[in-house]
Protein backbone atom coordinates (compact mmCIF):
# COMPACT_ATOMS: atom_id res chain seq x y z
CA UNK A 1 0.00 0.00 0.00
CA UNK A 2 1.26 3.71 -0.76
CA UNK A 3 0.61 6.63 1.29
CA UNK A 4 0.76 9.83 0.59
CA UNK A 5 2.59 12.30 2.99
CA UNK A 6 -0.77 13.60 4.48
CA UNK A 7 -2.38 10.30 4.11
CA UNK A 8 0.70 9.22 6.95
CA UNK A 9 0.19 12.35 9.17
CA UNK A 10 -3.58 11.22 8.84
CA UNK A 11 -2.69 7.99 10.79
CA UNK A 12 -0.12 9.19 12.62
CA UNK A 13 -3.23 11.28 14.25
CA UNK A 14 -5.70 8.30 14.37
CA UNK A 15 -5.83 5.41 12.50
CA UNK A 16 -9.04 4.94 12.48
CA UNK A 17 -9.44 8.11 10.04
CA UNK A 18 -6.59 5.99 8.01
CA UNK A 19 -8.13 2.87 7.69
CA UNK A 20 -11.80 4.98 6.66
CA UNK A 21 -9.86 6.70 4.14
CA UNK A 22 -8.26 3.97 2.41
CA UNK A 23 -10.85 1.34 2.13
CA UNK A 24 -14.27 3.63 2.57
CA UNK A 25 -13.62 6.35 0.12
CA UNK A 26 -17.11 7.08 -0.25
CA UNK A 27 -17.51 8.39 3.56
CA UNK A 28 -15.36 11.20 2.89
CA UNK A 29 -16.79 14.61 2.86
CA UNK A 30 -16.40 17.05 -0.19
CA UNK A 31 -14.62 20.32 0.77
CA UNK A 32 -16.38 22.50 2.49
CA UNK A 33 -15.67 26.71 2.43
CA UNK A 34 -12.87 25.92 5.54
CA UNK A 35 -11.02 23.49 3.91
CA UNK A 36 -11.08 25.43 0.05
CA UNK A 37 -10.00 28.59 2.07
CA UNK A 38 -6.84 26.86 3.59
CA UNK A 39 -6.22 25.27 0.44
CA UNK A 40 -6.48 28.67 -1.16
CA UNK A 41 -4.17 29.96 1.80
CA UNK A 42 -1.47 27.25 1.16
CA UNK A 43 -1.17 27.78 -2.15
CA UNK A 44 -0.59 31.90 -1.77
CA UNK A 45 2.13 30.86 0.78
CA UNK A 46 3.56 28.73 -1.55
CA UNK A 47 3.39 31.44 -3.73
CA UNK A 48 5.21 33.59 -1.74
CA UNK A 49 8.22 31.26 -0.60
CA UNK A 50 8.67 30.75 -4.40
CA UNK A 51 10.23 34.36 -3.96
CA UNK A 52 12.55 33.47 -1.68
CA UNK A 53 14.22 30.91 -4.17
CA UNK A 54 13.46 32.36 -7.68
CA UNK A 55 14.01 31.55 -11.13
CA UNK A 56 12.99 27.34 -9.90
CA UNK A 57 11.24 24.69 -12.03
CA UNK A 58 8.09 23.50 -10.75
CA UNK A 59 6.85 19.65 -11.51
CA UNK A 60 3.00 20.64 -12.20
CA UNK A 61 0.59 18.76 -10.15
CA UNK A 62 -1.54 15.97 -12.45
CA UNK A 63 -3.68 13.66 -10.12
CA UNK A 64 -4.15 11.40 -13.60
CA UNK A 65 -0.07 10.86 -13.70
CA UNK A 66 1.62 11.21 -10.55
CA UNK A 67 4.42 8.51 -12.16
CA UNK A 68 4.90 11.48 -14.62
CA UNK A 69 5.72 13.86 -12.15
CA UNK A 70 7.90 11.60 -10.58
CA UNK A 71 9.60 11.11 -13.86
CA UNK A 72 10.26 15.41 -14.59
CA UNK A 73 11.54 15.13 -10.73
CA UNK A 74 14.36 12.79 -11.71
CA UNK A 75 14.68 14.54 -15.17
CA UNK A 76 15.30 17.48 -13.33
CA UNK A 77 17.80 16.33 -10.76
CA UNK A 78 19.90 14.70 -13.35
CA UNK A 79 19.89 18.09 -15.66
CA UNK A 80 21.44 19.72 -12.32
CA UNK A 81 18.11 21.89 -11.72
CA UNK A 82 19.25 24.52 -9.18
CA UNK A 83 15.84 24.85 -7.54
CA UNK A 84 13.10 22.46 -7.96
CA UNK A 85 8.92 23.40 -7.05
CA UNK A 86 7.27 20.75 -5.45
CA UNK A 87 10.03 17.79 -6.47
CA UNK A 88 7.84 14.32 -6.40
CA UNK A 89 9.50 11.41 -5.18
CA UNK A 90 7.98 7.74 -4.10
CA UNK A 91 9.82 5.68 -1.96
CA UNK A 92 8.97 2.55 0.15
CA UNK A 93 5.62 3.15 0.29
CA UNK A 94 5.20 6.74 0.90
CA UNK A 95 4.15 9.77 -2.18
CA UNK A 96 5.51 13.35 -1.23
CA UNK A 97 6.14 16.46 -2.76
CA UNK A 98 8.87 18.56 -1.85
CA UNK A 99 7.72 22.48 -1.58
CA UNK A 100 11.04 23.48 -2.73
CA UNK A 101 14.85 21.84 -3.34
CA UNK A 102 17.46 23.72 -3.17
CA UNK A 103 20.80 22.12 -5.35
CA UNK A 104 24.13 22.99 -3.29
CA UNK A 105 27.77 23.27 -4.96
CA UNK A 106 28.42 19.54 -3.74
CA UNK A 107 25.46 18.35 -5.51
CA UNK A 108 23.27 17.59 -2.58
CA UNK A 109 19.98 19.15 -1.78
CA UNK A 110 18.06 21.56 0.77
CA UNK A 111 14.45 20.76 1.34
CA UNK A 112 12.27 23.26 2.23
CA UNK A 113 8.68 22.41 3.23
CA UNK A 114 6.61 25.70 3.79
CA UNK A 115 3.96 26.57 6.07
CA UNK A 116 1.43 29.75 6.95
CA UNK A 117 1.74 29.88 10.47
CA UNK A 118 3.79 31.56 13.27
CA UNK A 119 5.48 28.92 14.86
CA UNK A 120 6.65 25.52 14.59
CA UNK A 121 4.38 22.55 15.38
CA UNK A 122 5.32 18.77 16.19
CA UNK A 123 3.25 17.76 13.05
CA UNK A 124 5.26 20.43 10.85
CA UNK A 125 8.29 18.47 12.37
CA UNK A 126 6.38 15.31 11.35
CA UNK A 127 5.84 16.23 8.03
CA UNK A 128 9.04 17.23 7.19
CA UNK A 129 10.65 13.95 8.33
CA UNK A 130 8.18 11.80 6.25
CA UNK A 131 9.43 13.95 3.48
CA UNK A 132 12.96 13.50 4.63
CA UNK A 133 12.17 9.85 4.58
CA UNK A 134 10.68 9.53 0.96
CA UNK A 135 13.57 11.64 -0.68
CA UNK A 136 16.61 10.37 1.29
CA UNK A 137 16.46 7.26 -0.82
CA UNK A 138 16.62 9.05 -3.97
CA UNK A 139 18.78 11.82 -3.38
CA UNK A 140 21.72 13.16 -0.92
CA UNK A 141 19.83 15.74 1.60
CA UNK A 142 22.20 17.97 3.38
CA UNK A 143 19.27 20.00 5.33
CA UNK A 144 15.60 20.36 5.97
CA UNK A 145 14.04 23.57 6.79
CA UNK A 146 10.36 24.52 7.81
CA UNK A 147 9.77 27.63 6.83
CA UNK A 148 6.58 29.86 8.28
CA UNK A 149 5.09 32.63 6.63
CA UNK A 150 2.62 34.41 8.73
CA UNK A 151 -0.59 35.40 6.30
CA UNK A 152 -2.38 37.38 8.84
Amino acid sequence: MTLSKSQYLRGIQCHKSLWLYKNNPELREQADHAQASLFNTGHTVGELAKELFPHGVEVVFNADDFQGMIEKTQELIAKHTKVIYEATFSQNGIFAMADILVRNADGAYDMYEVKASTQVKSTHIEDASVQWYALSDAITLNHAYIVHINME
